[in-house]
């Protein structure tokens, strides 16, 4: 993002700046004095006053710009007075007593022209006002001295020698006044030149470019800030308060189009490590509790819940267990597909009493090969699936029934480990009834599909979950960087297509409301449908 908003800033600058009409700019100075002549004359020293100068130099600019000036300054031009005013500037320049005078034209010719006649018309204008404070006092003298009559005194009186002698005085000193005002201003620098100011496409590149970096900067974090998705393991421990128990890439696309397990058809592999290492996990986190009955769920559908379950269950019947796989997702079955065993009857069918659990229940072949062979123990284990049987028309309802209860029961009489594969909690409230009936339970949750607010609002219904909570498995962990197996040396890596979905079939990476819509419409419609839901009730 920061890498494109930089490319197209850097090439819109350098448009606009391309296409701008060339403008150019001349520049004459002008060097001022402001110290008051009279004092000069009377060899007296003036205190120097920063404020009292700079307000001076203020003062001539603005003085510059009045429109006798701009008048003289556009005499034998086409150039107004108007656009002079819009298209030149008078400053001071701060580290001396001299005003700068910039025009600016389309033609670097007349540009020069009017900054000299600009400059030279201010320093006309300086001088002819200066010289009016004397001229005044100078012909009042005069008048005096030449015993001119005037309406007031017909017959002047007769000057004494000494009042003369005084007025003479005065007259010569304002006189040399008036030749010293000529020198108040003059032409320090005239203009030679106008340089090209517009258009420059390096300086406005290079301008663009850094403007885009710190756009592109500021709106990469400002995509950082507002997107909610949760990218690694540790991000979501610390919102729901789980230990991480495993990390499961996603699936080779030859899984997802075999609708096959990897612990069923691949093993050993890199996928199927990921699932003994969640085996592993497992019996650490339960090592205290010996929990029986564990519920696996997740917080929307599409996170690879039943994936998972179905390779766990695969993975520690292979370790030596007794293991009962029970499909109680019964909004959208999927465990039957992956042993083929559709159609045939299920946990509702039991409960109902259509059927008895040992006929309803079917053992699950393990055949080993390779590395699994090797680590067989003397008793390999057994695995067996129920699947969910004929739907309920109120599978809420059907998950507080007692009848399932007993089922649950006499599984966990029979096996060492009954896991149960259970709706997604945000979705239907299937998984929090069911949480009442079995020992613990491990939350599937995906990289980049899952959001903040919904892991609060899941963590929140957890919290009131009367059963044990062993950790999370966090699936699709490409998104995670700090997840792989390429150390120990297995063969193959894990694909970057997206993970199989609960129904088995491949699933390209796509956005999460595509993947949740095709869930079924019994859940909800969209990933943000159901975070949107989440935000409010948190």
């Amino acid at each position: 993002m920061i890498v494109f908003v930089a490319i197209v800033t850097t090439a819109s600058a350098l448009a606009f700046s391309l296409s701008q009409k060339s403008l150019y700019q001349a520049t004459a100075s002008v060097l001022v004095n402001n110290q008051s002549l009279i004092a000069t004359l009377q060899g007296i020293t003036p205190q120097s006053n920063t404020q009292t100068a700079d307000r001076d130099m203020q003062t001539q600019a603005l003085f510059a710009q009045t429109a006798p000036v701009l008048e003289q300054a556009v005499q034998d031009t086409s150039v107004t007075t108007d656009e002079l005013s819009a298209d030149s500037s008078v400053t001071p320049d701060t580290n001396a007593d001299v005003l700068v005078f910039d025009v600016q034209n389309h033609d670097p010719d007349l540009a020069t022209q009017l900054a000299n006649q600009y400059a030279q018309a201010y320093v006309t204008a300086r001088t002819r006002a200066d010289k009016a404070k004397f001229a005044t006092a100078i012909n009042q003298i005069t008048n005096a001295l030449n015993q001119i009559p005037t309406p007031d005194q017909p017959i002047p009186p007769k000057l004494p020698e000494a009042v003369k002698s005084q007025l003479l005085a005065q007259l010569n000193q304002l006189t040399t006044g008036e030749t010293l005002a000529a020198n108040n201003a003059a032409v320090a620098d005239k203009a030679t030149d106008a340089p090209k100011i517009r258009p420059t496409p390096v300086k406005t590149g290079i301008i663009g470019a850094i403007l885009g970096l710190i756009v592109g900067v500021g709106l990469a974090f400002l995509s950082n800030a507002l997107d909610t998705r949760i990218r690694s393991a540790e991000d979501l421990a610390e919102i729901l308060g789980l230990p991480l128990l495993a990390r499961i890439s996603a699936p080779p696309r030859s899984l997802q189009r075999a609708n096959d397990l990897a612990m069923m058809s691949e093993a050993p592999g890199v996928h199927a490590e990921s699932y003994r290492k969640l085996r592993t996990s497992f019996d650490f986190a339960n090592l205290r509790h010996q929990a029986q009955t564990v519920m696996i769920t997740s917080a929307l559908p599409q996170e690879g819940k039943s994936t998972t379950i179905a390779n766990l269950a695969v993975a520690l019947a292979r370790s030596g267990r007794q293991v009962a796989l029970v499909d109680l997702d019964l909004r959208r079955p999927i465990l039957a597909s992956f042993f083929d065993l559709e159609g045939q009857p299920g946990v509702t069918d039991v409960v109902l009493g259509s059927v008895s659990l040992e006929e309803a229940l079917t053992s699950i072949s393990l055949d080993e090969s390779g590395m699994e062979r090797r680590r067989a123990t003397r008793d390999p284990g057994s695995l067996e699936v129920l699947p969910a049987g004929t739907i309920p028309p109120d599978p809420a309802e059907f998950a507080s029934s007692p009848g399932l209860a007993d089922v649950l029961a006499d599984l966990k009489e029979r096996t060492d480990v009954v896991l149960v594969d259970a709706p997604p909690v945000l979705a239907v409230s299937d998984a929090m009834t069911l949480s009442a009936t079995v020992d613990a339970m491990i939350v599937v949750a995906r990289a980049n599909l899952v959001r903040r607010p919904m892991m609060t609002e899941l963590r929140r219904q957890l919290a009131a979950a009367p059963c044990l909570k062993l950790g999370f498995v966090f699936t699709d962990a490409e998104a995670d960087e700090q997840y792989g197996y390429g150390y120990y040396g297995y063969e193959g890596t894990p694909s970057s297509a997206g993970i199989a979905t609960d129904e088995g079939t491949p699933s390209p990476a796509a956005s999460a409301a595509e993947k949740t819509s095709s869930y079924g419409s019994q859940y909800s419609s969209s990933a943000e449908e159901t975070e949107a839901g989440a935000a409010e009730r948190t």
